[in-house]
């Protein structure tokens, strides 16, 4: 077997990015294997740990060569994964980070301004108490269908993560407990998370800042008639194949967060 032969028998055979919890500890370490999750087991257990063991991503690269930290920690990252420094692990998506240092600023609304897109690119600022950041999101890991679920998880009293991968910079937004309210914390990997927002809030206000205000941009008439083109990449390359429903943006509306926000129309400023 030549050494192409044999770089492409390497390709295809199994491996991927996994998580490792060892039995005992708080959060989770990256893993890069040439082989299944039940070798990745396997070999654990022969080196003496009891661990739970996930897979993450599956990798295709050529050599016997482990792939670079930062691109497992990006892949980690892209795939909804939380580096917690307090614990110097990982958290799997659905797990809460411990708390940040600091104290939040209490505020009683939140202001969150979408922007139409421009060039596949939407400028996202988030301002509250005087603390306020912007970032811009791209339809290539289009976050936005992600939006309206981590808000139903916020109102069933839950304390989510949402990640939002920007083209290998990523913007982190997380709901903690707090005494009066939620802790809204928004964390900048390409600034070494830095944290420009830190504030705790009534719940319905949280909601309503960030799903009012994305209604009424995806449902205007400066979206359909100019930004979905600019956001949907098939439209603005004139692919063929497109059908009606290419043409119209699809929903971000959440009933029940509809229903909720309708009897509670008052809600900013409110400890919900």
């Amino acid at each position: 077997m030549d050494q192409k032969d044999t770089e492409d028998a390497a390709e295809d055979a199994p491996g991927g990015l996994y998580g490792v919890r060892p039995a005992g500890r708080e959060g989770w370490f990256l893993r890069d294997y040439r082989g299944d999750l039940a070798a990745l087991t396997t070999a654990l257990a022969d080196e003496g740990m009891v661990a739970e063991v996930v897979e993450i991503a599956p990798f295709l690269r050529r050599g016997p060569m482990s792939l670079p930290d930062f691109i497992l920690d990006e892949t980690a990252l892209h795939f909804g994964w939380s580096f917690d420094p307090a614990i110097d692990g990982w958290r799997a998506p659905g797990e809460a980070v411990a708390s940040f240092p600091g104290t939040p600023l209490p505020v009683d609304r939140i202001d969150v301004r979408y922007e139409v897109p421009a060039a596949f690119w939407m400028p996202i600022t988030i301002a509250a108490g005087g603390q306020s950041v912007t970032f811009e999101v791209s339809n290539t890991w289009d976050p936005i269908p992600d939006i309206t679920p981590w808000l139903e998880r916020v109102l069933d009293g839950e304390h989510p993560r949402l990640t939002i991968d920007r083209e290998g910079e990523y913007t982190e937004l997380h709901v903690l407990p707090a005494d009066q309210g939620v802790r809204l914390v928004v964390s900048l990997l390409d600034e070494e998370w830095l944290t420009p927002i830190d504030v705790s809030i009534p719940r319905l206000a949280l909601i309503a800042g960030f799903y009012r205000p994305l209604v009424a941009m995806w449902e205007s008439d400066a979206l359909l008639n100019e930004g979905w083109r600019r956001w949907h990449f098939d439209l603005a390359v004139g692919s063929s194949g497109l059908t009606a429903a290419d043409y119209i943006p699809y929903s971000v509306r959440s009933a029940r967060i509809d229903a909720t926000l309708a009897d509670h129309p008052d809600c900013l400023g409110k400890t919900l």
